[in-house]
């Protein structure tokens, strides 16, 4: 990517390094006070923030109803970026010659309804999914009725604001950084502290009023464009519409549900057994499977003569994590991704109850494939449990460098074990890791 970007660079420096660039005349269509500068200024960066969150939410949303693969994630990325090339395009065709403060306040507050739109239709996804199946047509579909109105006004509004500092000292240069700023500040404040405080519904309404916020104190009509949308916030907040994606079934219920920073936590049951599911996908066992989960720590230790140390990359219910407790000279460290997943270990206390005597089980909220190759421990037998290929992130688990960093871990004559959720996993996806076994990667 970065070469890509350097290609591109080079290439507009070396076609136009010797042609004169004609700007237009910036003080007969800029606003001419400070004030009104600094506001542009802000809200390329306020815009950047918003967009990105967003976008952020969107995906986390649409990840429970979607494939929830890389390819579900390329099709959003087709969608905000063609979306925002063609508000661009067409604002420099379409946009009128009022004055900049007005049409910004116009652009600002159709921007925050379509995305009050988008949010509105986010719980007919589902149904929209049976319609037009799992398939990459259907999430490109998904993802164009979610995102490309919201996606189309922020290529307007970059557009409106990119040309209203053009001419300026260092008005562009300025004006873009501070918008890739907000852009890189987004997915933290957005994803790693917002959604999980507040939950996805008060997220999303929270950037649609900020855009009316930005909309300037000058802005003809600025009451009208900024409390018309507002009341309709506020009627989405109140409205008894959910963003709760999980498939039940006959007799069961959510017990538990959780949006985290990384992943939707959700523990359903019918009040007698309980099931963990990741994203509303991936099921991550439960208090039925408790011999087959618990059979995955046996098996292994077996095969090793005299087991002492071992290593658990991924944890789920804890049950598997929890029968290393049955060996009395082991000592064992657990690893797992998703810190919500801990905190449903008392829904699944019937298999997992060991965990809360053994002092030798150690808990650590890391990424698997970072901690082994961080950690200077070495083990008897590392396991690693579940991991379903499909799932976002969890193809660097498959790869070769991190199998290399799990042989590096292990003590002479240890032992590897890797478990595939083969109940969620298709015939095609089973032959390659057959393939795998038989060939070697």
């Amino acid at each position: 990517m970065c070469l890509i970007n350097l290609i591109c660079a080079a290439t507009v420096f070396l076609r136009y390094r010797k042609e004169e660039i004609h700007f237009f005349d910036a003080e007969k269509t800029f606003p001419k006070t400070t004030s009104l500068a600094t506001h542009y200024l802000a809200t390329l960066f306020a815009t950047g923030l918003l967009g990105i969150g967003f976008e952020v939410i969107l995906i986390r949303l649409l990840s429970q109803v979607m494939e929830n693969t890389v390819y579900s994630f390329s099709n959003v990325l087709i969608i905000y970026l063609l979306g925002t090339t063609v508000g661009a395009a067409l604002y420099r065709r379409l946009a009128s010659k009022k004055e900049a403060d007005s049409l910004l306040g116009v652009i600002l507050s159709l921007l925050s309804v379509t995305c009050l739109i988008s949010a509105t239709l986010i719980p007919w996804i589902p149904d929209i999914v049976v319609i037009t199946g799992k398939g990459i047509g259907g999430e490109l579909l998904i993802s164009t009725i979610t995102l490309f109105l919201p996606t189309l006004l922020m290529g307007a509004l970059f557009a409106h604001l990119m040309t209203h500092v053009r001419g300026r000292s260092r008005g562009i240069g300025t004006g873009f950084g501070l918008n890739t700023l907000g852009s890189a500040i987004a997915p933290l404040l957005f994803g790693v502290i917002m959604l999980p405080a507040l939950g996805s519904k008060w997220s999303l309404s929270l950037i649609m009023l900020g855009y009316l916020f930005l909309i300037p104190r000058q802005s003809r009509n600025r009451l009208l464009k900024g409390a018309v949308p507002a009341a309709l916030i506020v009627a989405f907040l109140i409205a008894p519409i959910s963003f709760r994606y999980v498939t039940l079934e006959d007799g069961d219920k959510v017990i538990s549900y959780t949006e985290g920073v990384m992943a939707s936590v959700a523990v359903v049951g019918d009040g007698n057994n309980y099931h963990l599911k990741i994203n509303n996908h991936f099921q991550m066992g439960g208090t039925t499977s408790a011999y087959s989960d618990r059979r995955q720590t046996h098996l292994p230790m077996l095969l090793h003569p005299n087991p002492e140390q071992a290593l658990f990359l991924g944890l789920g219910t804890g049950a598997t994590f929890a029968a290393a407790a049955d060996y009395p000279q082991l000592e064992a460290d657990g690893v797992e991704l998703v810190p919500e997943i801990i905190d449903t270990f008392p829904w699944f206390d019937k298999v997992n109850a060991g965990l809360k005597q053994a002092d030798r089980l150690n808990i650590h909220i890391a990424d698997a494939r970072r901690f082994v190759s961080a950690t200077e421990a070495k083990y008897d037998v590392i396991i690693a449990d579940l991991f379903h290929p499909a799932r976002d992130g969890a193809g660097s688990l498959y790869s070769t460098e991190h199998f290399k960093a799990v042989s590096d871990r292990l003590n002479q004559g240890g032992l590897f074990c890797q478990w595939l959720p083969l109940y969620q996993m298709d015939m095609d996806t089973f032959r390659l890791f057959h393939h795998i076994n038989v060939h070697g990667i």
